[in-house]
């Protein structure tokens, strides 16, 4: 055999675990970037699932409550709620998510912005507001979600009757 074509196969021999190395991982990370809508031109949305602390409010599935920072307060129909939650999609698909299944749970798309990175967006439903921001954190996305009562003007409020006064 030729001493140059020795060579040249022994590179190669020498390179071939990096390639298949290269190629193990990024086939998971191409299957992730797809099922999460994180490729281009990808539709596909993740399914909603319930928090028991946010009911008829849609969460992202594979994301987990942070309980340390969450609070939740409901007394009678009124609520107000702060929660943060962590998981694996990227914050497009995120944005999707929501545009997506908010109408659903009776909540509008009232306003939206990105600014340093961080996504807000903002609905209202017929008796409450909500705010769902998120961000990217190292290897995770964070939302955080507030849902509070909308707020009523005087008109709105319950009339409560004038004080008669009675003469002496």
């Amino acid at each position: 055999m030729d001493p140059m074509r020795a060579a040249c196969r022994a590179r190669r021999r020498r390179r071939a675990p990096w390639r298949l190395a290269t190629i193990a991982l990024c086939l998971p990370l191409g299957a992730c970037a797809s099922s999460t809508g994180g490729g281009s031109g990808s539709t596909v949305t993740a399914s909603a699932v319930q928090h028991p602390m946010l009911e008829n409010f849609p969460i992202p599935n594979g994301f987990r409550m942070i309980s340390e920072r969450s609070y939740a307060m409901k007394t009678g129909e009124l609520r107000q709620v702060t929660c943060e939650f962590e998981g694996n999609m990227d914050p497009v698909a995120v944005n999707r998510f929501y545009r997506e299944y908010m109408p659903s749970a009776g909540f509008t798309l009232r306003a939206e912005s990105m600014i340093r990175g961080e996504w807000l967006m903002e609905f209202d439903s017929p008796g409450e507001r909500s705010t769902v921001r998120f961000r990217r954190d190292k290897f995770k996305t964070v939302i955080v979600i507030d849902v509070s009562p909308t707020p009523r003007g005087s008109a709105e409020r319950d009339a409560k009757p004038p004080l008669r006064r009675t003469q002496p």
